[in-house]
């Protein structure tokens, strides 16, 4: 999570900060269970990425909310680090990159800890060679073959001949890729600007919150002006 998810870890911080708040506390109970689960599993060591831990994702990222001023610059950068680093899961299935490093009789218990072996290092090549195997494949010839893979035992690998995006497929049924490249970019632009519109409309109410809290007759800010303007009225009398 440190690694693939940085922005999780700076919430995790948020409710930390927090913890004496029944929710954020919650999170961070919830969070823990979940850990301890994913701790106490065995596993195969070819786990990629969060995978397991994704559902704790959401209990720590709410944590942000608590954050301001330069923070929140920080879990931009370190959000926009997280998706860098899944980046080469795009186009490549991280079983190619495990297939690869037990095919070249690396251990893979032991390549997690290798800086040179491990799969946020060498996913990158993986995907290079991905794309470069999809372009050499007719999706048409692939799918058509799909049935004797299966029987063969072979289907897993028909995966390693192809970019993991649903429209890279889609001249096997006529259609050109380019149509679902561009409604593909239309879906994550879309998603973009409704996150920026809530985060205005958010910006907004707690100005509007701010407003109102200062023109109450005792809310803590009022009370402040007048006391700096009594201040400032006995200062002139003094003076006078």
């Amino acid at each position: 999570m440190i690694w693939f998810a940085p922005v999780a870890v700076l919430g995790a911080w948020g409710l930390w900060r927090r913890r004496e708040e029944p929710l954020a506390a919650a999170c961070l109970l919830a969070f823990a269970a979940l850990l301890v689960l994913y701790g106490a599993a065995r596993g195969s060591a070819n786990e990629y990425g969060t995978r397991y831990l994704v559902p704790a994702l959401p209990l720590l990222v709410g944590g942000l909310g608590a954050l301001s001023g330069r923070v929140v610059r920080v879990a931009v950068v370190l959000a926009v680090a997280g998706c860098v680093l899944h980046a080469p899961t795009l186009v490549a299935p991280f079983q190619r990159d495990v297939v690869e490093q037990q095919e070249a009789g690396r251990e893979l218990k032991v390549v997690y800890w290798d800086l040179w072996t491990t799969p946020l290092i060498t996913m990158w090549p993986t995907a290079v060679r991905q794309v470069r195997d999809a372009r050499a494949t007719d999706p048409a010839d692939l799918v058509s073959s799909v049935d004797g893979a299966v029987e063969s035992g072979s289907a897993g690998r028909e995966s390693f001949r192809v970019v993991t995006q649903w429209w890279w497929l889609l001249p096997a049924v006529g259609v050109p890729r380019w149509i679902g490249a561009l409604a593909s970019a239309a879906a994550v632009l879309g998603g973009a600007l409704l996150l920026r519109r809530e985060a205005r409309h958010r910006g907004d109410s707690r100005g509007q919150c701010a407003a109102i809290g200062a023109s109450k007759p005792g809310s803590l800010s009022n009370t402040s002006m007048r006391a700096r303007s009594s201040g400032s009225s006995g200062t002139s009398s003094g003076s006078t």
